[in-house]
């Protein structure tokens, strides 16, 4: 099988855009958010703690119980114990790496620190589950097209390796765009969630933690109700970009106060 060219080139493209995005927006706003790289840093160490080792922990605990993996293998109780596992995770760790940092260098006037966490939390988040990602579909893609692909699958087990397959035979540039436009919205989401934990935190507002942890797998809407088929694909797709585009400005309206903040 061979991967249509202009599909191996989405691929690439929407590796770049993933792994750029929050590269590019930390050098943009450091200096007019006034941002301190090590807010940034906290943000990925609590990511890769909390969301990569400690969740996979408990997904491996979970995979060696009969009972579990029964339940797991629904696709709908899959997606939305995920969507709850990850936002017990992914908000705890939040929590506690802004209260480190304010422990570990000091209080921060204003966002800044939430803005310059969330770029690194959410930053994390784009590479593991998004550039890594596709960064493997490109290069199986590109194997294929050597006619490489089967000696690699050779290894693994062959309903896997005719998955892999199949995906490879249906991927199209209209898919990955949609996979793009959910990084972009996750990434966008995290960001703003770290904002507002910030202002919880700076406020010593106890229940911002709690609070979080419900919202947080709104971002897990669309594909839940798509995998449900309560909606169609088309406004999956629809409210990804609902997503994408309130975030974002969201987040502006923030970095723009940011920014008159730094300046004033």
């Amino acid at each position: 099988m061979t991967v249509a060219p202009v599909t191996l080139a989405a691929l690439v493209v929407a590796t770049l855009i993933v792994a750029l995005l929050p590269i590019g927006l930390y050098r943009l706003l450091r200096k007019r958010a006034a941002l301190d790289r090590r807010d940034a840093i906290v943000g990925i160490a609590a990511y890769t703690l909390f969301a990569t080792l400690l969740e996979r922990g408990l997904y491996a605990l979970l995979l060696g119980q009969p009972a579990a993996v029964a339940w797991l293998s629904k696709p709908v109780a899959f997606a939305v114990s995920g969507a709850l596992i990850a936002a017990l995770f992914e908000e705890t760790g939040r929590y506690l790496g802004l209260r480190f940092a304010a422990k570990r260098y000091g209080p921060s006037a204003g966002g800044g620190r939430g803005l310059g966490y969330g770029l690194g939390f959410g930053g994390a988040q784009a590479w593991f589950a998004g550039v890594v990602v596709l960064a493997q579909w490109t290069y199986l893609a590109w194997l294929a097209n050597r006619g490489a692909l089967n000696e690699q699958l050779s290894t693994m087990p062959p309903d896997l390796a005719l998955r892999i397959q199949v995906m490879l035979a249906t991927m199209s540039a209209s898919s990955i765009s949609v996979s793009v436009l959910e990084r972009v919205a996750a990434f966008l989401f995290q960001v703003v969630l770290s904002m507002w934990m910030w202002r919880g935190v700076q406020a010593r507002k106890r229940w911002i933690l709690p609070l979080l942890i419900v919202v947080h797998p709104l971002i897990d809407l669309p594909p839940i109700l798509y995998g449900a088929g309560t909606i169609p694909f088309e406004s999956m797709v629809a409210l990804y970009l609902l997503l994408a585009v309130g975030f974002a400005l969201g987040l502006i309206k923030q970095c723009r106060r940011l920014a008159a903040q730094a300046a004033g």
